[in-house]
This record gives structure tokens, C-alpha cells and sequence, in this order.
């Protein structure tokens, strides 16, 4: 009950100021005559009391709920101490201010000018974008910008259309004035409908960061819901500016017609309520990209996964020539619909099947974790973490290496999975986590929701990695140009100097040379020790001894890892496998030496195995070349996140 009153609280606020900040452009026009002109004075000392009134009343609410408080007011001195000492109510209180000084100014002036007020009130409505998600995004100069631009214009659009609705049922006995009023308005909301649609696509773009939270959380449920309702209303305003207005006269005594304006009008206007209702309550509501999205459907889209399939892109190609088939029948008859009704049908019908047909083959299974984000971090700690808990609950039935032939896997109607096979990239991180958590039906893996839900995270990215090192066959020792894709797991380390880090700490700055090494590398450390890159290649080489007899080494330029080896190794010996040597056991096969070239945003970009590689990356020069080419790159694609998505 409390949150629906805040809700209407914000509604009547929004609606105030927006009827006030359109009623002052009414008062601009030179054609609405003396007595709408006092009728829109008279409406203001209403309003923007109104508009105080509820502003202090979400104040005090804004209040409550910053102290804890389940009720609606938490005391006079609380109310004080959050409105001087938080930014939000500073911005509030200000506002406030701002509207009673307004009106005061208002009443004194008897509404005798109209510019400055509307300036000041489409200032006024700019400003909630300072209090609100807009201040407290990632960008936030964008952001706000992009909130204020969406309120103001949106609030000229729905202020002026409440008036032009008055005006349109005052006007009834003077034709000449409501259609001069109602084509003045019309340029009007097309221009801020316009500003609307890019301001919100901006806003969402920050708000929700990917579509499939725009189904499966509150936020971006209703702000879908809030795009249906505009989409209605563009339909309705596109009808009446150039179907209705253009095909009338309105000098002429046609009630049917005015009727009918009066009950577009009135559509329009109560689809204008519903979009504000709405946008109070997604300021009410914490943004999608904070939130876990719960996927709503048994499918999901995956192209990348589904266009490999046998006859897929078949399927798809027949579909879209299906549904163009029916966009041109419904653009051929769209004149005469209304005598070939039976082909529109027809029509529509190709274009659902079509539709269908194209997009179904590219769909996969899906469960409410498909979209779920991780809780823990995609960090070398989670991933020797989850490789432990693979040792201790899963090599059973899926084997020490990992293709599923497992002591248990012989007694087994179906076989278990191959973890290190491509197609468990096909699957998202949530898929795995929904897995774990349940079980897979119609076959023997079990439930693990007696592992917490790190633990079955920790899990998730051992498995994703252990898919990763069967792409990362690929990599070679010199790198591919502009093309980044392997994220490299993060790590802490403590130095032999006794400074620590991570590899994070190195984004932007500098390439890193990432060393495993054993007691038989210290030839090859020397060698790196003595490499001297052109000063404008910044590199920082990081050597992991798998056993601590390296660290005694003298090399100055290289630094050694005391503190978090083991980790490390564990985590980046998973991308050990090579076209020519696929390396699928854990025992007696793993490389007496690795060496990482990660680029300075944070992907692995070459790789380099003594063993089974060309010693093309043995030759310094070589080398150096690679990491001044890395050095040159700009940035091609954002570096990876801290969490698997």
C-alpha cells in the first residue's frame, strides 16, 4: 500500500509539472483566444501547488526509506537531516524551492508572462534527471542528459495534449480555432516524440545493457510495456495529424467527424496517463543492469550456436523468402484492404509463418538462469576452486579427462558429456548454473544444490574455461590483427620484491608476458631478461614458477610470482592444447613451459609451447615485433568482464 501511494505521489507530480510546462506553451500561441487564456492562468496556482505539495511528499518518503523505515514518514529532524545532508535531497529540496518561488512570482505577475515560466518549468523538469537513475549511472553526463531530454519533452507533449483536449471541447462552436490548434500541437508533439525515441533509446541502451533483461526484469518489463503503449500513441497521432485533419474540413458541420476527434483525442490522452504512470513506477524500480534476470521462456535465440546445424540456414533462407512473400502482398493491397480482406489474411498469415519458420531453427533450449549473471568473479582463486570441486564430485562419471569416460559413465544408458568438446560453448553460464542446480532430466546428472552458490559458480567457471582451452587450440605464437576474443582470467600475485597486484592492474598500460615456468626455463628467462622493446612498447613480464628454484634467478627486468602460483598454473595450463597435440589428460602430459602474450585490455593474444610450436617466438626480434604490433592496437572491443555473462 505504501509503495502504491509513493507511486501515485510521483504520478501526480509528473503530471503536475507536465501540464504546467505545457500550459505556458499554450500561452505562447497567439490563436487560442481570452478565455482559454484564463482558463490556463487559473489552472496554474493549482498546479504548481500540486506540484510543491507532492514534491515534499516524496521527499519525506525518499527519507523514510534511506533510514530503513517500512512507513511513510520517519520524523520531522530525519526529513531535515536527509534533505540537507544527501545529494538527492539537496536536488529536491532545490526544486522545491524553485516551485514555490515560481508560483509566488506567479500570483504577483496575475500570469502576465508566460516565456520565463516556460523556460523555468522545462528547467525545472530537466532537473529530476540529477535525482535520479540518470546521476547514478556508469555515464553519468550522458545519462542525464538523456533522462532530462526524455522528461522534458515528453512532459511538453502530455502537458500540451491535456490542454489541446480542453481546448478541443471548448472549441466545439469555433471550428477555424480548434484546427488551428490542433495543427499547431500536432508539429509540436511530432518534434517531441521525436526526442522521446532517441533520448529513450539512449536511456535503455544505459539502463538495461542487454535485450534479454527487457524480459526477464521488472525494470525492463515495464519500460516494454511503456515502448507498446508509445507505439499506440505514435499510431494514434500518426492517424489523426494525417488521416483525420487532412481528409476533413473542419468549417464544415460534420459531428461524426469532430466526434471522432474528441475520442482519439481522449485514446490518446489515456495512453499518455498510462506511459506516465508507468515511467513512475520505473523510477521506482532499480535498473535492469543491477538486477538477475529470470528468462521467462523454455527458448532463447542463438545464432552463433544454432546457424552450424544441418539445414538450418535452409530453414531460415526459406522463412524470410516466406515472410517477404507476405510484406509485399500486405504493401500491394494496403489501399484496398478493405475490399480484399481475404488476401490480407493471407497475407499476415505468410508473414506469422515466415516469421516462424526463419527464426525457429535459430533457437535453443533455455531456463530461467540462462541469462542469470554470476555471483563470482571469472578469477583463477574461482577457477582452481571449481577444478577441485570437479575432482571431487563430477570425475565419476565424466572422467579424470573430462570427455565423459568416467568409472561410473560404463553402466550409464546415456553417455555423459564431453566438457572439453565445443558445444558446451554453445551454452550460456547460466545454462551451466541451472544444470548444476537441478539436474539434467532424462539423464544421470544429479543436483548439486548441496554445493552453495558460489561453490556451483566456481564450478561454472572451471567448465567454461575447460571449453575455452579447446577454442584456444587455435592460438598461435604470432597473433591475429585486431581480432581479441580469448578473455584472460584474472589474478592476484605477490612479487619476489615483496609489491603486489593483478593482472588488471596492467589494462591500459602495458602488455604482459605471461611466464609458467619450471627449473629447466632458466635459459630462456635469461634470454627475456635481456629483451629491450622500443620505449614506446610498455611491457610488464610476469614468470609463475611451478617450482620456487626459478625466483633465485638473477634477471632485474623480469618480475616472479611468490604468491599465488599454484592457482595461476592450474588455471592457465586449461589452454595448453594444441591442433597438433590435443593434450586431453591431465597426467604426464602437461608443457614443461608456457608463455601468454596478453594485449593491454585484458585478452590472450598468442601462445607460445617450446614443445610443439615453431621457434619463431625463441627469436627476441620476433617477439619484440608482437608485442609492438599489441602496443600499436587500439582498443577493438571492450575488455572482459570482471563476471561470466
Amino acid at each position: 500500500m505504501i509503495e502504491w501511494l509513493g507511486q501515485a505521489l510521483r504520478w501526480l507530480h509528473l503530471l503536475s509539472g507536465a501540464c504546467a510546462l505545457g500550459g505556458f506553451w499554450w500561452l505562447l500561441q497567439i490563436e487560442l483566444g481570452p478565455d482559454n487564456r484564463t482558463f490556463i492562468r487559473r489552472s496554474f496556482a493549482f498546479l504548481l501547488l500540486l506540484f510543491a505539495i507532492t514534491g515534499l511528499a516524496l521527499m519525506i518518503r525518499q527519507a523514510a526509506v534511506a533510514s530503513g523505515s517500512t512507513g511513510f514518514g520517519n520524523g520531522i529532524e530525519e526529513t531535515i537531516r536527509f534533505a540537507r545532508g544527501t545529494r538527492f535531497g539537496q536536488i529536491w529540496l532545490a526544486r522545491l524551492a524553485f516551485a514555490l518561488l515560481a508560483l509566488g512570482i506567479f500570483l504577483a505577475a496575475r500570469g502576465r508572462v508566460a516565456l520565463p515560466f516556460f523556460i523555468a518549468f522545462g528547467m525545472l523538469q530537466f532537473s529530476l534527471a540529477f535525482a535520479g537513475h540518470g546521476a547514478a549511472s556508469d555515464v553519468p553526463a550522458l545519462s542525464i542528459i538523456g533522462h532530462g531530454i526524455h522528461v522534458t519533452a515528453a512532459s511538453l507533449w502530455l502537458g500540451g495534449l491535456a490542454y489541446l483536449g480542453v481546448f478541443v471541447y471548448r472549441s466545439a462552436s469555433d471550428a477555424i480555432r480548434m484546427g488551428s490548434a490542433m495543427r499547431k500541437f500536432s508539429e509540436l508533439a511530432f518534434n517531441c516524440m521525436i526526442l522521446v525515441a532517441m533520448s529513450g533509446i539512449v536511456i535503455s541502451t544505459l539502463q538495461i545493457r542487454s535485450w534479454p533483461a527487457l524480459f526477464g526484469t521488472a525494470y525492463g518489463e515495464r519500460l516494454l510495456l511503456k515502448l507498446l503503449i508509445l507505439i499506440g500513441v505514435f499510431a494514434i497521432a500518426g492517424h489523426l495529424r494525417w488521416r483525420v485533419l487532412n481528409s476533413i474540413d473542419l468549417r464544415l458541420p460534420n459531428k461524426e467527424a469532430r466526434s471522432m476527434i474528441a475520442l482519439t483525442l481522449g485514446l490518446e490522452i489515456l495512453l499518455g496517463l498510462s506511459i506516465l504512470w508507468l515511467a513512475a513506477s520505473l523510477a521506482m524500480t532499480p535498473p535492469a543492469q543491477h538486477e538477475q534476470i529470470v528468462w521467462p521462456f523454455n527458448f532463447r535465440i542463438a545464432e552463433q550456436a544454432a546457424w552450424l546445424k544441418p539445414d538450418v540456414r535452409a530453414q531460415f533462407w526459406w522463412g524470410m523468402l516466406i515472410l517477404g512473400v507476405g510484406l509485399v502482398g500486405l504493401g500491394w493491397i494496403r489501399r484496398r484492404i478493405a475490399r480484399e480482406w481475404h488476401l490480407a489474411i493471407l497475407s499476415l498469415t505468410l508473414v506469422g509463418l515466415g516469421f516462424w519458420a526463419g527464426v525457429a531453427p535459430l533457437t535453443v533450449s533455455a531456463f530461467p538462469d540462462s541469462y542469470r549473471r554470476s555471483s563470482v568473479p571469472h578469477h583463477v582463486l574461482s577457477i582452481a576452486n571449481g577444478k577441485d570441486l570437479y575432482a571431487t564430485h563430477c570425475v565419476a562419471c565424466h572422467g579424470v579427462d573430462a570427455i565423459g569416460n568416467g568409472p561410473l559413465a560404463v553402466g550409464l544408458k546415456k553417455r555423459p558429456a564431453d566438457l572439453t568438446a565445443p558445444h558446451l560453448g554453445d551454452h550460456t553460464p547460466g545454462d551451466l548454473y541451472w544444470w548444476l542446480t537441478h539436474g539434467i532430466a532424462g539423464t544421470a546428472m544429479p543436483a548439486f544444490s548441496n554445493l552453495s552458490e558460489d561453490e556451483r559458480w566456481d564450478l561454472v567457471n572451471f567448465l567454461h574455461v575447460l571449453a575455452s582451452g579447446y577454442e584456444a587450440r587455435v592460438l598461435r605464437e604470432r597473433i591475429i590483427p585486431e581480432r581479441p576474443w580469448l578473455g584472460a582470467p584474472d589474478f592476484n600475485f605477490v612479487a619476489n620484491d615483496g609489491t603486489s597486484g593483478s593482472l588488471r592492474d596492467f589494462r591500459e598500460n602495458a602488455v604482459v608476458l605471461l611466464v609458467l615456468s619450471n627449473e629447466k626455463s632458466a635459459a630462456r628467462l635469461n634470454q627475456l631478461d635481456r629483451m629491450v622493446p622500443s620505449e614506446k612498447s610498455r611491457l610488464k613480464i610476469l614468470v609463475v614458477p611451478m617450482k620456487n628454484s626459478d625466483s633465485e634467478l638473477d634477471t632485474p627486468n623480469i618480475t616472479f610470482v611468490t604468491d599465488g602460483n599454484r592457482e595461476i598454473a592450474s588455471s592457465y595450463m586449461l589452454f595448453r592444447r594444441t591442433i597438433e597435440n590435443p593434450r586431453v589428460g591431465e597426467q604426464g602430459m602437461l608443457p614443461t613451459h608456457m608463455e601468454f602474450l596478453i594485449d593491454r585490455f585484458g585478452y590472450v593474444r598468442a601462445r607460445w609451447l617450446p614443445e610443439d610450436t615453431s621457434p619463431r617466438w625463441s627469436n627476441l626480434d620476433n617477439l619484440i615485433a608482437q608485442i609492438e604490433m599489441l602496443s600499436r592496437e587500439p582498443r577493438i572491443k571492450p575488455p572482459p568482464d570482471e563476471h561470466l555473462h
